[in-house]
């Protein structure tokens, strides 16, 4: 692999990690502090008892403060060349703990596998000496790679190792991108009687159902608090000299493709709404949250325009929703 000689120099001198030259004395934070890196736009937070330290060719280092204090130590380097691609490709940790045991014969692998670290996919691996243990996380960030190495004594390992993890866990991106703002979707009425879009589609909105004002995904939008709504599309291409039928194939192909093969067409029949051409649809599917859901479609033809109406009902409310939902199609007006 081309990665493979220029991460295993990296690994290898984390492998074998230099105590750093501690910066002068410092006052011990009496809590955890951000340490932001700014060139490469990441953050992590030092544990209230390490000190920044200086070590050659990294970007960070670190190492738990005290004269008479275990040699723990970090460091963080960049790796060019390394990718997403290549973090993610099958048996990566498996091969660095090879290059390490290759160079290091007294270096034995103790355990290797995936993370998330930035936000970003990587992997971890960690391996013994006969005087200490070294974790290493690899992972890239905007087109850069990064080696994140601790070493710690065996005595003591547990805690070491939890102290360890948990600056790795803290590395994030000092950037965030503005979450989006959730859509609050349409404002819910109460309605009573017929209800009408601007584009001449009508019907009598069943008992107890809401009507949407100004969906932005539908001409018109119905529901009920008891498990069915109704929104109505407008098809530009479905003129009266077109078949609904093909329209209503390609409407079934795309919704065994959302829903895969829980998928099942009931029924499929043509049939005739508000005196046009018009294909019914019947149809039952299965949502990832287990619901069982049905689904009731008329693909009906217009002189400008056709529409798709869709009923969505759930499977255990069919047998007492049907009765309303059939009753609404007979009441369809189109202008």
């Amino acid at each position: 692999m081309q990665w493979s000689q220029r991460l295993s120099a990296a690994l290898l001198l984390a492998a074998m990690p230099c105590p750093g030259l501690a910066q002068g004395e410092q006052a011990q934070s009496s809590k955890p502090r951000w340490i932001t890196l700014e060139e490469h736009d990441l953050m992590l937070q030092l544990p209230k008892d390490w000190d920044k330290t200086e070590q050659a060719g990294s970007v960070f280092a670190a190492k738990l403060s005290g004269a008479s204090a275990p040699r723990v130590t970090m460091s963080m380097r960049v790796l060019p060349g390394v990718t997403k691609a290549i973090v993610n490709a099958d048996g990566f940790a498996v091969q660095l703990h090879a290059n390490i045991k290759k160079a290091v014969a007294a270096y034995a692998a103790d355990g290797n596998g995936k993370m998330k670290l930035a936000g970003e996919p990587g992997v971890w691996l960690r391996g013994k000496t006969p005087v200490a243990y070294i974790t290493q996380f690899v992972f890239a960030y905007r087109g850069k790679g990064f080696l994140v190495a601790f070493s710690h004594p065996i005595k003591g390992a547990k805690r070491h190792s939890e102290s360890c993890n948990a600056v790795a866990r803290s590395i994030r991106p000092i950037s965030k991108t503005p979450a989006k703002k959730q859509d609050p979707g349409p404002k819910w009425v109460a309605v009573k009687g017929r209800v009408k879009s601007k584009q001449g589609f009508s019907i009598e909105a069943p008992k107890g159902w809401m009507l949407a004002k100004q969906p932005k995904d539908a001409v018109l939008k119905l529901a009920s608090s008891k498990g069915a709504s109704m929104n109505v599309k407008a098809l530009g291409p479905l003129t009266i000299d077109r078949d609904p039928g093909a329209f209503a194939r390609e409407i079934s192909r795309d919704l065994r493709k959302a829903f895969g093969t829980s998928f099942r067409t009931l029924s499929s029949r043509k049939t005739k709404v508000a005196g046009r051409e018009a294909i019914r649809m019947a149809s039952i599917a299965t949502q990832k949250d287990g619901k069982k859901m049905r689904f009731l479609q008329l693909v009906v033809s217009g002189k400008k325009q056709g529409f798709v109406v869709t009923f969505t009902i759930e499977d255990a409310a069919y047998k007492k929703q049907i009765k309303l939902v059939n009753a609404a199609i007979r009441s369809i007006r189109i202008e």
